[in-house]
């Protein structure tokens, strides 16, 4: 039996400045700063596979409002005459305005909220409506509840299956921009792949 053979790259630290990062689904990053430190990365023969170990990595990235927006449109083009129509965003400093037009039969009411972004559990960056009134008039709740719905859809960074395997700090809002900061999640205590063989040999 032949014997599977890796190979292993090791580095102090490094620096990565990545543009139009694109994660899953979610919107995309106009700019990634990526810092690690303490880089241990292990190949398999012929590169099959690759992991990391013992990683120290930081992170801050730039959502602009433009790609947001970008990513508003498409997904109105998609669904086509839907009851949310112009939904924009605007980005200030410590909230998001949303802006749209709920249209109805032959109505068609303009409205505008505020919203701010959460983190969730340190994996997920979503978009969180504050206000359900407009002049002082409470909108109705199925507006509020579709307007959500498609911030979650659309808007949210989600890194739970990110192969970094990294976790979000914070986030800042700014005219134009979300900036947003993380660090690498711990690693999990490495295989011991003699042993896990042999336990193999014996289940069968």
């Amino acid at each position: 039996m032949s014997k599977t053979s890796s190979h292993r790259f090791c580095a102090g630290s490094a620096r990565v400045i990545l543009r139009d990062v694109k994660i899953g689904s979610g919107p995309l990053i106009d700019e990634l700063q990526v810092e690690a430190d303490r880089i241990d990365i292990e190949a398999s023969h012929g590169g099959g596979d690759l992991s990391l170990h013992n990683v120290d990595l930081r992170f801050a990235g730039v959502i602009s409002e433009v790609n947001l927006n970008n990513m508003l449109s498409e997904a109105q083009k998609s669904d086509g005459q839907g009851t949310i129509r112009n939904l924009r965003v605007a980005i200030n400093s410590g909230r998001v305005q949303i802006k749209g037009h709920f249209v109805k039969s032959v109505m068609s009411l303009p409205f505008a909220l505020d919203a701010v972004p959460i983190i969730t559990n340190g994996l997920r960056l979503s978009l969180q409506c504050t206000t359900t009134q407009v002049g002082g008039i409470s909108l109705p709740a199925v507006l509020v509840e579709l307007v959500e719905r498609i911030l979650l859809e659309h808007l949210s960074l989600d890194l739970e299956d990110s192969p970094l395997g990294v976790t979000l700090d914070s986030v800042l809002c700014s005219p134009g921009r979300l900036t947003i900061t993380g660090r690498s999640r711990p690693s999990p205590p490495r295989e011991n792949k003699s042993l896990t063989a042999h336990e193999n040999v014996l289940e069968r």
